[in-house]
């Protein structure tokens, strides 16, 4: 019998926020509306792949601070306690994780370092590049999702205008691999259609 697999992506939050230009921007300005701009990215794109993400921030430098963890449906944010690194916080929860025989886990980072540990631990690395690449793609499939999802809603309530109104179907033709609706011979100027 075949195991459903679970699907955990780690991300070291700070190491992402430098590898990719338009958050190190933002950074250079407010690093907190950077880590909001990541946390929304992630979050995203975590919820539309179903995959159970933790973005982890340290606090390394930081005197007087407690771990902290805000939880989402998909996305947990985790603010490592004073003297402990990411890199120490996801290589404790690797060999932590209970389900780790029937989960896929994988860690975004371009720390080389935690790359080599994290492989030793079992799990597979992920680079900021390739991050960004998956992110991306996901914003373009939810898009996509969306225009269909229009078009849906478009051609429904053509569909009812035209059972509610005397304009003749015959007129009206869905080209539904551009989404468009077009007329043929009369102009809605001509066919009297309601603005």
């Amino acid at each position: 019998m075949k195991q459903i697999r679970n699907h955990v992506l780690l991300i070291d939050g700070y190491n992402i926020i430098n590898a990719w230009e338009e958050l190190a921007q933002i950074a250079n300005v407010n690093l907190e509306d950077a880590r909001h701009k990541l946390n929304n990215m992630i979050s995203e794109y975590a919820h539309y792949n179903g995959i159970e993400t933790t973005i982890v921030y340290d606090a390394y430098k930081v005197k007087g601070i407690t771990n902290r963890i805000e939880k989402s449906k998909n996305l947990t944010i985790v603010f490592t306690k004073e003297n402990q690194t990411a890199d120490s916080y996801i290589e404790k929860f690797i060999h932590d994780y209970k389900y780790k025989r029937h989960a896929i886990i994988r860690v975004a980072t371009n720390d080389m370092t935690e790359q080599n540990m994290v492989l030793g631990k079992g799990a597979a690395r992920l680079t900021a590049r390739q991050l960004l690449i998956e992110v991306n793609q996901s914003k373009k499939n939810i898009q996509t999702a969306c225009h269909v999802l229009l078009f849906d809603i478009l051609r429904r309530s053509l569909d009812i205008f035209c059972l509610a109104n005397p304009f003749p179907k015959r007129f009206l033709r869905f080209q539904k691999t551009r989404c468009t609706c077009t007329l043929y011979k009369y102009s809605a100027a001509e066919v009297d259609l309601p603005r």
